[in-house]
C-alpha cells in the first residue's frame, strides 16, 4: 500500500492521501500528507496515531461503510482546519 500512496501523493495538487482497507474484518486507515495537514492529529481522532506526515488507525467495531463516513468527515475537518 505504501507504493500506491506514494504514487498518489506525487500528484502536484494532492496534499493528503488516505487509503482505507479491510483486514481481518476491521477497517484499517493509512494516511500520508505532504506539508501542511497533520495526519497524526487526524488519526488520533479516529483512535490511531503516528507522525505528522504518516499515520494510521484501525477502526475496530465499525463496518467499512461507517469507517468511510468517519474518515471522510475527519479529512474534511483536517483540511478545513489547516487552511
Amino acid at each position: 500500500t505504501d507504493e500506491i500512496m506514494d504514487i498518489l501523493r506525487a500528484v502536484h495538487s494532492v496534499e493528503v492521501v488516505a487509503l482505507l482497507t479491510e483486514r481481518k474484518g476491521e477497517p484499517k486507515l493509512s494516511l500520508r500528507s505532504k506539508s501542511w495537514v497533520d495526519v497524526n492529529q487526524l488519526a488520533r481522532g479516529l483512535g490511531g496515531g503516528g507522525h505528522a506526515r504518516a499515520a494510521g488507525a484501525t477502526l475496530a467495531g465499525k463496518s467499512f461503510a461507517e469507517a468511510l463516513v468517519d474518515v471522510r468527515e475527519a479529512l474534511l475537518h483536517a483540511v478545513q482546519s489547516s487552511l
